[in-house]
C-alpha cells in the first residue's frame, strides 16, 4: 500500500520552522485528513492496517499513531448503547417499584423493546 493510493500527495520542501520529537528523538509527523464525507471509522482502519503493512515492509522504521479518531468513536458508540441498557433497567425498576406486579411492568416493558 503506498500513501499515494490512500491520499494526495505532494512533494514539496517548506523552510523548516519547528522540530518534530517523539521520546526526544527526531521524528517526521505525517498527518492525514479525511475528506468530509468519508467514514471515520473506516478510514482511520485502513490507515491503521497501511501502517501495520509498512512496519512489516520497513523494520528500521518505528510509526508511531499519537492520534486515531476512530478509537474515540468507537468507544463512544460502546458507551452510547451501555447507557441504552441502563436507562432501560433503570426504567423497568421505577415501573415495577411504582406498579408493584411483576406481570404489567413486563407487559410494558416488552413494548420498549
Amino acid at each position: 500500500v503506498r500513501v499515494g493510493d490512500l491520499a494526495e500527495v505532494y512533494e514539496t520542501h517548506p523552510e523548516e520552522r519547528a522540530r518534530s520529537r517523539i521520546n526526544l528523538k527526531p521524528a517526521v509527523l505525517l498527518m492525514v485528513l479525511k475528506e468530509p464525507e468519508a467514514n471515520t471509522v473506516r478510514v482511520a482502519d485502513r490507515l491503521r492496517r497501511a501502517a501495520m503493512e509498512l512496519d512489516r515492509k520497513l523494520p528500521e522504521v518505528r510509526l508511531v499513531n499519537l492520534m486515531d479518531p476512530g478509537r474515540f468513536i468507537k468507544a463512544a458508540i460502546k458507551r452510547i448503547g451501555t447507557s441504552i441498557a441502563i436507562g432501560f433497567i433503570l426504567a423497568v425498576l421505577v415501573l415495577l417499584y411504582l406498579l408493584q406486579d411483576f406481570r404489567p411492568t413486563l407487559a410494558i416493558s416488552s413494548v420498549n423493546l
